[in-house]
């Protein structure tokens, strides 16, 4: 069986790979406060994959 870590995050400009890596990595290790909050990414994830607003 596979597992994975996924994150969804909003950005007004759409960062480079190398950006993109960092602050994946940053997310996945539990950081806060490195992307600006945004309903958008929540509701993207309601719309697409059923969860979202608690």
């Amino acid at each position: 069986m596979a597992s994975f870590d996924l994150a969804f995050w909003y950005q007004k400009v759409a960062p480079t790979s190398d950006e993109a890596a960092q602050i994946y990595d940053r997310l996945t290790d539990g950081v806060t406060g490195i992307v600006e909050e945004s309903s958008a990414a929540e509701d993207f994830c309601a719309g697409r994959l059923g969860v979202g607003h608690a």
